[in-house]
């Protein structure tokens, strides 16, 4: 269906030629459903009209032009009152542009046209959140239509699919703005409210490990099991926290009046980044579903893992709470003004202007009217001589018409220039997510303030410090490195101070030839006279071999976690009594932390490339914080001692569960829903490491001993020892065969190239073995059908008879089809979870790369929101199986391979 797009016309046609194939039926409290049989279709030109502007979006904080075709509407904003509305939703910067932003979007607003008021007033509350960007190609429009499998598909204007649900029967635009999706009983299988975007709603739940995320994806903010944690989004490997929401009020209390946020003390009583951790000794049951947070009425209210309230009375009644492009959390609402026009309006729009990390851009000094940021304005501005007479004429805005964007400098750094640089210092200035770096990293970056600009000075990449003369803690930052975007905030206090590197421009006139070497010569000749001196201490005070290790470290990680000396590891460990067992590279032992937390310490045997793997799981690991990625505490590098701390996962690696035999094992059986889950997990985490991550991580040893279970046996993934991190605009990496047999990839062997797609091939191995609870190599089965399970599994599904690939140890074995029955709808649904989990399997095995699935659309799979794929792709007819092998830290290195024809 094509339509030239004005708003009322848009939506009067959607209804005019969809209702010979889609019925739309009113609902209780306002509800609108809509039918969604095979070959149902809603389409429509997005690009700008040239006629009835009155169809333009009057809302003004999107673009400079809007448009919106809605699909769906509840009846309320049918009937012109304000409602909620589910469509296309198009952007344009200039009147004769094509549209810059094209969304599936619900919008908030009120329906008007030239006939009843004026143009529509539609605030987007909920966007689609796609990886592709969706465009619309010349006259070949977006689509969302229905496949003839009743696969729901949202197409691009190039006829791509950039998002799919299957099963569907129904649409329902719910009166509070949820859009429900359901299947042919009546199921809900996909909903808005689950998947927020900026927005909250009424009612809206925003449930532990959901997140909203400015529009311009800057800012995010996650809802934990003790409240919500705001952070910047940028390429530091730590999240840049700049403020919390805590249910505790104790921990409020703390940072209420933001004197907390600026005290770095290693010894405060609040610590800001553990403080939503929940560890409260009244708390009997940990139940992290409890947690959440809503808006209700004209309050919010906020429950940790605890079940601990907290409830906070609004001054009206809001329809909805936005986190804005600055980080900052408003509540708005569509307020009619005495033109009978509209606007959006918040009580809470200049709240705390100046605590965003990157409110004034890059360089930028945010200033303030009053004490801690209560001032109703705030003003940016660059470094200037106001600050340092060395700043004069230094840096200039990038946009003078808009001051956030961020300062300049007029003379660039040059490392080849190091001598004619200085260090401009800047008083009573701070960077708003110190605190939580501070808390991270302060035992490796504690130093005094003359060897911190040294370490600045030397350093190419280095662009300026914040420094804490109280607690000595020294915090590079540059153009270059993770903390790129740095905004000072001017403070009352002495405490922080902040140096500017800046290149100076040499005195080009003769005449002042002699004044300027004298110049240049004697800051020179003192700082080789400093250097010699730092250079000698170090080398009475520091282990040669220690310090090249950490030179190498800081290249790859800035900012580092927790480090613990051997002798405190060896206290934590009780003399390293308790052993958990031999994880890759080294042996895992039990230990508590003096906060009570309990940890597993890798001791690295420090075999041939020892030192290479601990500095690329440190390097990964560190500034990864995912609840399916095992974090990383600390670490120990002290001489000979290489030494990991990790979060303690109480239920084991998965291998333990899965390939024990039946009489022979510690713990039930695991069950099928929690394999689901654990598959799930696991492909959740490798989708944030490829997609999510600065820079995408490839794992490279996925396998059983490397998926970690904590105590309600959720999955975790683990050591990273053979990731790489490579830039987004490689495809693939050039490495030799490392990792465990039978999760390898084909081309790895083959060709010795690896890419994501290596990494779905293990996931894929693994979540065959959770089907069936053995390993997909059974030598001892060699002979029989089944020896080789991925093929057997192949056919079997072709068959319609994955149920008999279930471990036989769940109860069941039961065919999909033409067999034994499903006994209740129960078993149906895990028969279904069967299929769809081996299905999922096979595509991830397909011996071409570029046939498996990313892991995003694997995860979709699994959810239900993208299709299976229609054939069972065929397995690979040579089985590669090593015919020697040897052990290198714990990892098996292939040195040769057979090759052994398939069945």
């Amino acid at each position: 269906m094509h339509m030239h797009l004005s708003l009322v016309a848009a939506f009067a046609a959607a209804f005019v030629v969809l209702l010979p194939f889609a019925l739309i039926t009113t609902h209780a409290a306002g509800e609108q459903r809509l039918s969604l049989p095979p070959l149902w279709s809603f389409s429509a030109d997005l690009s700008l009209p040239s006629s009835s502007p009155s169809s333009l979006n009057s809302y003004s904080q999107l673009a400079r032009f809007s448009l919106f075709a809605p699909i769906l509407s509840s009846s309320a904003f049918a009937s012109g009152s304000k409602g909620f509305s589910f469509g296309f939703l198009s952007l344009f910067q200039t009147a004769s542009s094509p549209p810059s932003h094209i969304s599936l979007s619900i919008c908030l607003g009120v329906q008007h046209s030239s006939s009843n008021g004026g143009s529509p007033f539609l605030v987007p509350v909920w966007t689609l959140n796609t990886t592709t960007l969706i465009q619309q190609q010349g006259r070949s429009v977006v689509r969302l239509q229905v496949e003839e499998k009743n696969q729901l598909s949202l197409v691009d204007g190039d006829g791509s699919v950039v998002w799919a649900l299957s099963n569907v029967d129904s649409m329902e635009m719910q009166s509070n703005g949820n859009v429900v999706i359901y299947d042919s009983r009546n199921g809900s299988i996909w909903e808005s409210f689950e998947h927020p975007s900026d927005c909250l709603l009424q009612g809206q739940k925003l449930k532990l490990g959901m997140e909203l995320t400015s529009s311009n994806n800057m800012y995010k903010a996650v809802m934990q099991a003790g409240g919500i944690v705001f952070y910047q989004v940028s390429a530091n490997p730590l999240p840049l926290v700049y403020w919390i929401f805590p249910v505790n009020m104790t921990v409020e209390d703390y940072f209420d009046d933001m004197v907390g946020a600026f005290s770095l003390n290693k010894d405060a009583p609040v610590n800001l980044t553990a403080s939503l951790a929940l560890d409260h000794p009244s708390c009997a049951i940990l139940n992290n579903s409890l947690a959440y947070y809503l808006v209700e009425g004209d309050r919010y209210v906020m429950q940790d893992a605890c079940a601990n309230t907290k409830i906070i009375p609004m001054n009206t009644t809001a329809d909805l709470l936005r986190l804005d492009t600055d980080g900052h959390m408003r509540d708005y609402y569509v307020q009619q003004l005495p033109n009978s026009s509209y606007e959006l309006t918040s009580p809470d729009s200049n709240d705390k202007p100046c605590f965003s990390p990157n409110v004034c851009g890059a360089y930028g000094i945010c200033s303030l009217s009053s004490t801690f940021g209560t001032a109703v304005s705030h003003s940016c501005r660059c470094p200037s001589e106001q600050d340092n007479k060395n700043l004069s004429n230094a840096f200039s805005l990038i946009d003078i018409s808009n001051p956030s964007q961020g300062c300049t400098r007029k003379v660039s750094l040059e490392c080849k220039q190091v001598s004619s640089q200085s260090l401009a210092e800047i008083r009573k200035v701070a960077y708003m997510s110190m605190l939580p770096l501070f808390e991270q990293m302060w035992e490796s970056n504690t130093k005094s303030l003359e060897d911190c600009k040294a370490s600045c000075s030397s350093n190419c990449s280095c662009s300026g410090i914040i420094y804490h003369t109280k607690s000595s803690f020294c915090l590079p930052f540059g153009d270059t490195t993770p903390l790129s975007n740095v905004s000072f905030l001017t403070l009352p206090s002495d405490e922080h101070i902040a140096f500017v590197k800046i290149q100076l421009i040499e005195a080009k006139s003769t005449s002042h030839s002699t004044i300027v070497a004298i110049a240049v010569a004697v800051p020179i000749f003192v700082l080789i006279i400093a250097a010699a001196a730092i250079y000698w201490k170090w080398k009475k005070d520091m282990d040669p071999e220690l310090k090249l290790a950490e030179e190498e470290l800081l290249g790859v990680l800035p900012m580092l976690p927790t480090r613990y000396s051997y002798r405190e590891l060896t206290r934590i460990t009780q003399g390293f009594s308790k052993h958990l067992g031999s994880g890759g590279f080294g042996s895992v032992y039990e230990g508590v932390l003096p906060d009570r937390r309990r940890v597993a310490v890798k001791n690295l045997e420090m075999l041939s490339q020892g030192q290479k793997e601990f500095l690329a799981e440190i390097a990964t690991i560190g500034g990864i914080s995912h609840v399916n990625i095992v974090n990383l505490y600390g670490f120990c590098l002290e001489k000979k001692h290489r030494l990991l701390v990790y979060e303690y996962m109480e239920n084991g690696s998965l291998d333990k569960w899965l390939f024990c035999k039946e009489g022979e094992q510690r713990q039930q059986v695991m069950s099928w829903e929690t394999r689901y889950n654990v598959a799930l997990g696991t492909a959740r985490g490798l989708a944030y490491l490829h997609e999510e991550c600065p820079k995408p991580i490839l794992h490279f040893d996925v396998k059983p001993q490397n998926i970690l279970l904590d105590g309600n046996l959720d999955a975790k993934l683990a050591d990273f020892g053979l990731a790489k991190l490579v830039a987004r605009d490689q495809s693939s990496v050039m490495t030799a065969v490392r990792g465990t047999p039978g999760y390898i990839a084909p081309e790895w062997v083959s060709q010795s190239i690896v890419s994501k797609k290596c990494d779905v091939y293990s996931f894929g191995m693994v979540a065959l073995e959770l089907v069936s609870g053995r390993k997909n190599v059974e030598l001892g089965l060699m002979g029989s059908e089944d020896w080789y399970f991925p093929k057997w599994a192949a056919k079997k599904t072709r068959e319609g008879k994955a149920g008999e690939l279930m471990d036989k140890r769940l109860g069941r074995t039961m065919e999909l089809e033409g067999g034994v029955h499903a006994e209740n709808e129960a078993e149906d649904g895990v028969m279904e979870q069967v299929q769809t989990m081996v299905r999922v399997a096979l595509s991830c095995i397909q011996e071409e790369p570029e046939m498996r699935p990313s892991m995003t659309m694997v995860c979709g799979m699994l959810e239900g929101t993208i299709a299976l794929p229609k054939e069972i792709p065929a397995v690979a007819t040579t089985e590669i199986i090593p015919a020697s092998y040897k052990v290198s830290s714990g990892t098996v290195e292939v040195v040769q391979y057979s090759e052994i024809q398939g069945r």
